[in-house]
């Protein structure tokens, strides 16, 4: 499920489909419209909501994820989580999310408002984040308590291989030293940082078995201005 405009521009694995949401605008911190339809924002969220919910119940999935918002566009994801948690309790719900979201001061009283950390320890079994925790924590800098973060788990950072020739433009482009990035620490030896061949392996852990890094699938046109989605919820039986 998607408001992704470019949704079907994509090539998917056998079995994998698409459900399209209402699109949605965001006009401000907090504030979105209808982004085609000619309808108030609140019917849209209500339609949204209730597609959502209906999919949920109707395909019974193993697993949800929800993509970076963890109520979705307004709380539109909290009835489902609900329903999967009373109903569905087999249902695993896992959220991701960048390493990087916005500055703490704007994170923290936001989520304790919008009761987000309660919902994250109430109805999400993991959270698995983009990023390497040695290199930028969200567990600490946006204080989630001790039982979400327990659950949260870094999947390194995706990339995707591209020739000599596109990586030289860019170094040239950016002024960047033609190096792999690395990270240094004072007495210990340069490590590389991780990408998504440490998928989703808790500090300490190994990466799992078949975790080697994969490319994200190829458009079968390129569109000119892909849109990310507001909220991508994914079902998966």
């Amino acid at each position: 499920m998607t408001g992704l405009e470019a949704a079907y521009a994509f090539e998917t694995p056998a079995g994998v489909d698409f459900v399209k949401l209402p699109a949605v605008k965001k006009i401000g911190p907090d504030a979105y419209r209808s982004r085609h339809l000619r309808i108030s924002f609140n019917r849209v969220r209500r339609l949204r909501e209730n597609l959502i919910k209906a999919i949920a119940k109707s395909f019974d999935p193993h697993m949800l994820v929800v993509d970076n918002v963890p109520r979705g566009v307004d709380g539109e994801l909290l009835s489902t989580l609900d329903f999967l948690r009373e109903h569905r309790p087999r249902t695993r719900i896992v959220l991701t999310l960048r390493d990087v979201l916005d500055m703490p001061e704007e994170i923290v009283p936001r989520w304790r408002e919008w009761g987000v950390y309660d919902l994250l320890e109430r109805s999400y079994d993991e959270i698995w984040v983009a990023g390497w925790q040695e290199l930028f924590d969200p567990t600490r800098l946006y204080e989630f308590p001790p039982a979400v973060a327990q659950k949260t788990r870094f999947c390194g950072y995706i990339v995707q291989h591209a020739s000599g020739e596109a990586a030289a433009a860019i170094a040239q482009e950016l002024r960047l030293l033609r190096r792999p990035a690395q990270h240094r620490e004072r007495g210990r030896r340069r490590r590389r940082i991780p990408t998504s061949q440490h998928l989703c392996g808790r500090r300490g852990e190994a990466a799992a078995p078949g975790s080697e890094e994969r490319r994200l699938p190829r458009p079968r046109h390129a569109p000119r201005a892909a849109q990310r989605p507001e909220a991508a919820v994914t079902a998966v039986r």
